[in-house]
């Protein structure tokens, strides 16, 4: 698959400086209520926290 990044180490530090700038924008804006952020091949996927509802724990998931 042909990338636009170029080397793997290029691709790696796109990468990072993404999830930093998630950080700080979930950081600095708690009104969106994004709990957690998981990026996989398959897509990103956000999990919203949704008041009075339990945490789910990852014992629980399994």
């Amino acid at each position: 698959m042909a990338s636009s990044f170029g080397s793997t180490t290029q691709a790696l530090g796109r990468l990072s400086a993404l999830l930093n700038e998630a950080g700080v924008i979930l950081r600095d804006h708690p009104e969106l209520k994004i709990e957690r952020i998981s990026i996989n091949e398959h897509g990103v996927h956000t999990f919203h926290k949704i008041s009075g509802a339990r945490a789910r724990t990852e014992e629980a998931s399994q």
